[in-house]
């Protein structure tokens, strides 16, 4: 299969890149991170979004990104979303899978120890309740 993102970050994208392509699958990125020059890149442009308005992301922004790149993209099974979220809707009237990555997991290292993250979020429920955590 072969997906497509757009991203703010430039290392999580890289490792799932990295796993897809051992899974079979390909991976196209525009990068707009400045820190691109770790993986020897250089920042992507991105028609519509970039580093300065993405906090402004609408309706009218996904639309207009919709329209400049639905023939670009229609080769594309589906699209990574990591950083940040919210770039998820970007994709939405594309119909096609959105794989959406959470790049920070506030649950590590309990994932995989139920009890012990169901300890870690009640002690973060008192500790907020307390005002000592500050959410």
């Amino acid at each position: 299969m072969k997906f497509f993102n757009v991203d703010l970050h430039i290392s999580v994208i890289e490792d799932i890149k990295t796993i897809f392509h051992d899974l079979g699958h390909e991976v196209d990125s525009k990068c707009m991170s400045f820190h691109t020059w770790v993986f020897n890149r250089t920042v992507d442009h991105v028609d519509g979004i970039d580093q300065n308005n993405w906090r402004d992301i609408s309706p009218e922004m996904c639309d207009r990104f919709y329209d400049r790149y639905k023939d670009e993209l229609s080769k594309y099974d589906g699209f990574i979303v990591t950083h940040t979220p919210c770039f998820s809707l970007l994709y939405e009237k594309f119909n096609k899978p959105i794989i959406t990555v959470a790049s920070t997991r506030y649950e590590a290292p309990f994932t995989d120890d139920y009890s012990a993250w169901d300890s870690f979020n009640s002690f973060l429920r008192n500790k907020i309740d307390e005002g000592i955590v500050i959410p």
